[in-house]
């Protein structure tokens, strides 16, 4: 357990964006000692704490799918953070906040086997452009992008309010709808060169569990996530991912209407959300 976790904080800690960072996408480990997926959570849970990180939460997915009588394997995310490595991350990206904090899935297969989960720092480059030194890695990433290669799956709306009206509008919105809202984190108070981008996580057993039900991976990318900044021209963008972005990303399959259903009520929320 301690060596994964060497292994995992060794690419949070690689700030210098080497090409072997950038290799895979996501790293999935067996853990073939762990009884159970509470006892993964727990041993994990305490190496991260013992390393200096701090838990934000952990989400039971499966325990929010049996509260609204949906059935699924022992799931489990970890949300966990360090302030500065985020600050690292978002001061180079302000859309990489949207893949924070950083997560672990854990999770139990059809084979009663317990799997881990997790975003190798290589797809948070890629996917929000962070900049990388090797002009090699620049150049190929020009290339790719040319042939409309690298999609970020990350749908923006701009907003007619500032930054903490869109987060209470957004809030209200989502309460009412009866999503739950697990957590909201505000970056501007992070780091002095941090501005206006707050962070809200929310969720819905109700349609995240028939997700897990086809593909417990996708776990990994829920709850969902509304990302609000300022952008560089000064206007306020809400900022969620595509679910058939993290869909494909999870191999979900025959969940079309699902998947469009869901992008739809996104949309919907991130433009009323836009608006006072």
């Amino acid at each position: 357990m301690k060596r994964i976790f060497k292994h995992f904080t060794y690419y949070l800690l690689s700030l210098s964006f080497s090409l072997t960072a950038l290799a895979d996408y996501d790293y999935q480990y067996d853990i073939t000692h762990a009884t159970s997926v509470d006892d993964a959570v727990l041993n994990i849970t305490q190496t991260l704490i013992a390393q200096q990180f701090e838990i934000i939460a952990v989400i039971n997915h499966q325990q929010n799918a049996d509260n609204v009588g949906l059935s699924l394997r022992p799931t489990q995310v970890i949300l966990f953070r360090k302030k500065y490595l985020e600050s690292s991350l978002v001061n180079r990206s302000t859309t990489a906040a949207i893949d924070l904090p950083f997560k672990i899935l854990i999770y139990e297969n059809e084979s009663g086997e317990i799997k881990l989960k997790s975003n190798d720092i290589g797809y948070l480059i890629d996917r929000h452009e962070i900049p990388v030194r090797q002009f090699g890695l620049r150049k190929l990433d020009a290339t790719m992008d040319q042939f409309g290669l690298n999609n970020k799956g990350l749908i923006f709306t701009q907003s007619q309010q500032n930054v903490a009206e869109t987060i209470l509008k957004l809030r209200d919105i989502l309460l009412t709808a009866g999503f739950f809202i697990a957590k909201e984190i505000d970056y501007s108070k992070q780091g002095h060169h941090q501005k206006d981008i707050t962070l809200l996580i929310f969720g819905n057993p109700n349609v995240g569990s028939l997700l897990m039900q086809n593909r417990q991976e996708i776990g990994l990318d829920l709850p969902q996530k509304f990302l609000v900044f300022k952008d560089e021209e000064g206007q306020v963008q809400i900022a969620h991912n595509n679910p058939r972005f993290i869909a494909q990303r999870a191999g979900i399959q025959g969940l079309d209407t699902l998947l469009t259903n869901v992008g739809n009520a996104l949309n919907n929320f991130a433009t009323q959300g836009a608006i006072p």
